[in-house]
């Protein structure tokens, strides 16, 4: 049983792993011209940014479900 001074381990390394799948999906529409998951094939700016922002918003929830409650 987990106790209030623990954090959630879990939680915090299942946001990484998601951080790092957004990652990866931001280098891919950057550097490749595809129609996956758009209308058109070109290059997707707009879904490279939200995955980055998708990729930031992840880090900050894993920093804060790894750090202890006081």
């Amino acid at each position: 049983m987990r106790t209030q001074r623990e954090g959630n381990m879990p939680l915090a390394i299942g946001l990484l792993v998601l951080a790092a799948v957004f990652a990866v999906a931001a280098i891919f529409y950057l550097s490749t011209t595809t129609s996956f998951l758009a209308s058109s094939e070109a290059r997707h700016y707009k879904h490279a940014v939200l995955a980055l922002i998708l990729c930031v918003l992840c880090l900050i929830g894993a920093n804060f479900a790894r750090r202890p409650q006081a």
